[in-house]
This record gives structure tokens, sequence and C-alpha cells, in this order.
């Protein structure tokens, strides 16, 4: 069973948590950690690392509103991947919060990019741990993404909702 911690710089595996983020995700898609710590103390916006007894698996980073939790940033550490810590983790969220709907943003599969398979495998994981797509795209810095959902239906103005809550109103999602 998975344990979670609070992600602050008090943890002994801050620096594991931060080396994760920064390659984990591309730089334009990163946020300054300071900011989601300091943004992480607002209601409905959690950002966890998660454990296994001593070993640090994996982080997540989320907004909850009104049955809806968007996965903003979801990680797994390298050198456990493939063991299944994923599937732990997104079971966690749906076992922790069972009346939310659950969202995120992949990059849309197109075989033309150039990390084509690494997205058709994301997708395929995600699939596989009950997301759907939900046939509506995001679009951030020129960047396409796909929003998979683990609801059958699903609200493209929850999505923007979520977006400007956590922002303050200073961002506005594109969806089409």
């Amino acid at each position: 069973m998975l344990q979670t911690k609070i992600v602050n710089r008090q943890l002994p595996e801050y620096r594991q948590i931060v080396k994760l983020f920064k390659t984990a995700f591309p730089k334009e898609e990163q946020m300054p950690i300071w900011l989601l710590r300091a943004l992480s103390h607002r209601r409905g916006i959690n950002f966890l690392a998660f454990f296994d007894e001593d070993i640090f698996c994996g982080l997540t980073y989320f907004i909850r509103k009104n049955n809806n939790l968007f996965l903003l940033f979801f990680a797994v550490d390298g050198s456990i991947r493939s063991k299944g810590y994923g599937t732990q983790i997104l079971t966690w969220l749906k076992t922790h919060y069972p009346d939310d709907q659950i969202f995120l943003e992949i990059e849309t599969v197109d075989s033309t990019s150039a990390n084509y398979q690494q997205r058709q495998s994301r997708q395929k994981f995600y699939f596989k741990n009950g997301f759907k797509d939900t046939g509506v795209k995001s679009k951030e810095q020129n960047v396409v993404y796909d929003i998979l959902s683990t609801a059958d239906s699903f609200s493209a103005q929850d999505y923007k909702d979520l977006i400007r809550h956590f922002s303050f109103g200073l961002m506005r999602a594109t969806t089409f």
C-alpha cells in the first residue's frame, strides 16, 4: 500500500522530487516548483509524493473542485517504471476521491511526432487504467493535448473553470 506525503522543502526526498519533476516534463510544460508549492496551500490543490515504504515512487499535482479532479502533473520515478507504481498511484486517487471525475491531458498521439512511440505508450497506459478519450482537445503554447477522463461524460467548461480557479483567473484554457 502506497503512502503519501505533502511535498515541501523539509522532505528528505525533496531533491529527488524536484529532479523527477524536471526530468519527467518538457521545460515548456513545467512551472516553477516554488510556485507549485505555494499554490498547493490553497484549498483543493494538492502536491503529493508517493512512497512504497521508504522508496520514493512518484508525484502528483492535482486540482479538485466540484467533484472534478484535474491531474496536472503525474510522474513515476524512472528507476522503478513498469513495476505497477503508476497504476497504484492512479488507483490511490480513484480510491481517495471515488465521487470525482479524474481527467488529465496527454500530448495528442500523432504519427508524425518525434516521440510518437512514447505518446502511444502513455495513451495505452491511461486507457488500461480506465481513462477514456473525451474527444476534447486543448492547446497550450502551440502543443495540442487530448483530454482523457475516467467519466463517461466530460464538460470542457468544468476543465476551463478548474484552470481559471488554479491560476486566479490569469490563465484561459483553449479547447476544441
